[in-house]
């Protein structure tokens, strides 16, 4: 998944540009990573995070890295009348509805606080909808909070490479 070596920035830093990065290993793994750092510095300072791994359940996860991760994982525990779950906006106001099958929380060591990961049981509804153009602007909403996806112009075809590694 992501790299240990994570430097969380404060919430109040969060005014500063963020980028979207892209990045495909080797072995398969996807992520856009979103951070306000430079693509050579993101590892160390990255926010929020949609990655996916061949082979691993569930196959597409996103990640909360700092931010307000636990008033996120107190609404989703909370839900009562349904599995937790996100909605996607995508550009032209289209919305693809998430369902996520795990909420987990690690503790962040960086600041003392926690990192969330959810994991997506079936992303074929947003890869479906997913393209150059409607990644424009795109926004994941969890937990009554919204994380950019795609905070540049150009950033939709980033999510549409993510989409194509992932369904290789």
């Amino acid at each position: 998944m992501l790299a240990a070596a994570i430097l969380l920035v404060p919430v109040a830093a969060r005014a500063e540009q963020l980028h979207a990065i892209f990045n495909a290993a080797e072995d398969g793994t996807a992520t856009v990573a979103i951070s306000p750092c430079t693509p050579e510095e993101a590892g160390e300072c990255v926010y929020h995070a949609l990655t996916c791994t061949p082979g691993q359940w569930p196959p597409v996860r996103f990640s909360i890295i700092t931010g307000p991760v636990e008033q996120v994982a107190k609404a989703m525990i909370l839900v009562t009348d349904a599995w937790p779950g996100g909605t996607m906006k995508l550009a032209g106001g289209k919305t693809v509805d998430l369902q996520f099958t795990s909420v987990h929380l690690d503790a962040n060591e960086m600041d003392g606080g926690w990192m969330l990961t959810t994991g997506i049981s079936d992303p074929t509804p947003l890869f479906d909808a997913l393209t150059d153009g409607s990644g424009e602007g795109a926004m994941l909403v969890v937990g009554g909070e919204a994380f950019t996806l795609a905070p540049e112009k150009g950033d939709g075809a980033k999510l549409a490479r993510f989409k194509n590694e992932c369904t290789q």
